[in-house]
């Protein structure tokens, strides 16, 4: 069990690295060193088991590394070109003579190959009778994606071929996935990194995150059994649908409802400062990032539901701190924010702590 977690973390994380750099592209932020030492902190997983000899998951690990430079290296600013000769340019790459994707790769370029690749999909599951429905969600099912937009595509599988594409077991974590899925996904390029996650597929589903070697493009697949499959109108965008799929119901709230789980969030809230805060005191800038945005994701849900709003996904307009001072201005920034939608909240008929704020000033306080 403990090799497969191993498996699991190295998988999770390497996918984990991909979106934090696809985000940094976004935010063009000169990478502080505490970035690089998390980085460095992956090599630790690789001894976490067998720290003096060439375990399993330290191979697995090793691996891993490069593979994680390797996605790096491709997503990096196009001003880093290869020496003249040394290789070729092919669908916006540069390629050396063993084939190895370069460090020369334009936004243009990468939107490009994506939307090819997204065509290359949809050709294939239309003339392919197991598949009878496909659509967007994501920043491209809202149609707020960018040029470095990866795609969050749902399939459903016709229930004849349901049970060979759709079934996943605990079992089966990490890089490790079935062969009909494993044969779908390398119709469309090389798996490079593969990541499986069980538990966060709809009903009956199975979710992949696929890293393509080629490209580097990013596919989240979610497989869908047809007898539990919904289309999604809200925040979708619609591919392909053989059959008729019934349309789910808009998600809704009552008032009740509302009011509690926008309670629980305040106390979530203050629950998660007190524990950012302790990491910012000890240092540990990563893990005092972690909380801090969670803790922004909190009150962006706090702040929905006190508008009487569906529940939706944003995207945060911040960046990570770099120091502590910066990450202890955005605690305060976010308490002041949380307080204000406290007094409205408590007006509608929410239950909130009584001066929480009175403990977070004896925690900054700590030197």
């Amino acid at each position: 069990m403990r090799l497969n977690d191993g498996w699991h973390h190295i998988s999770s994380f390497i996918a984990r690295i991909g979106i934090a750099h696809f985000s940094l592209s976004r935010n063009p932020l000169k990478l502080p060193p505490v970035a690089k030492q998390h980085m460095d902190a992956f090599l630790c997983i690789s001894l976490a088991y067998h720290p003096f000899s060439l375990s399993p998951v330290k191979v697995c690990a090793t691996h891993a590394w490069h593979m994680i430079s390797h996605i790096v290296e491709t997503l990096r600013a196009p001003q880093a070109r290869h020496r003249a000769g040394s290789g070729s340019i092919t669908n916006g790459f540069t390629k050396d003579r063993k084939g190895t994707i370069m460090s020369s790769y334009s936004r243009r370029d990468y939107a490009r190959n994506r939307d090819e690749h997204l065509e290359q999909i949809l050709a294939f599951l239309r003339n392919d009778e197991r598949f009878v429905a496909a659509w967007l969600t994501g920043s491209i099912g809202r149609n707020e994606g960018d040029e470095l937009s990866d795609f969050d595509l749902r399939v459903v599988v016709a229930d004849a071929y349901a049970e060979q594409l759709c079934a996943c077991s605990p079992q089966q974590v990490g890089t490790v996935t079935s062969a009909e899925r494993l044969a779908l996904y390398k119709q469309f390029g090389q798996p490079l990194v593969l990541c499986e996650a069980p538990g966060f597929p709809p009903t009956g589903g199975c979710f992949n995150h696929v890293v393509y070697r080629e490209t580097a493009i990013t596919v989240d697949w979610v497989l869908i059994p047809q007898k539990d499959a919904q289309i999604q109108q809200q925040e979708c965008r619609l591919l392909l649908d053989k059959v008729g799929l019934p349309s789910a119901p808009p998600a809704s709230e009552s008032a009740e409802e509302r009011l509690r789980l926008a309670s629980r969030d305040v106390s979530t809230f203050w629950m998660m400062t007190s524990i950012s805060i302790k990491y910012v005191l000890r240092g540990d800038l990563i893990m005092g990032d972690r909380f801090i945005f969670g803790n922004a994701y909190l009150l962006q849900d706090v702040k929905q539901r006190v508008a009487g709003e569906t529940l939706h996904w944003q995207r945060l307009n911040m960046s990570f701190a770099t120091t502590r001072a910066e990450q202890v201005a955005l605690i305060r920034q976010l308490c002041t924010e949380m307080q204000e939608e406290m007094r409205k909240l408590v007006a509608q008929g929410g239950q909130v702590p009584d001066d929480p704020m009175s403990i977070i000033e004896v925690w900054l306080s700590i030197e």
